[in-house]
């Protein structure tokens, strides 16, 4: 069906399916803070109830919330030992 300037219409199953519809171009998509991506694998040095991270992962989540906590402990030159450590290795 078109309209009067030959533009088809849409109807309500081609806005929300496939590639460019809603679900996929809106709502699935989004980025969020302080979330990392990686592939699950079993460590058998690891006991049932624990989990792995990566180093580089952790460092990355995790260097906010450190840095604040010591900020708020007023201990800036640990603040600056902890980040030589975490940035050399």
């Amino acid at each position: 069906m078109r309209d009067g300037h030959n533009k088809v219409y849409k109807s309500f199953s081609d806005i929300i399916e496939g590639k460019e519809g809603r679900f996929r171009e809106t709502l699935l998509g989004k980025r969020v803070d302080y979330s990392g991506r990686s592939v699950i694998v079993v460590g058998p040095s690891l006991s049932l109830h624990r989990c792995g991270l990566p180093r580089e992962i952790a460092i990355k989540l995790f260097q906010t919330f450190v840095i604040g906590f010591l900020k708020f402990r007023s201990n800036f030159n640990l603040i600056f030992n902890v980040l030589n450590i975490l940035f050399q290795s």
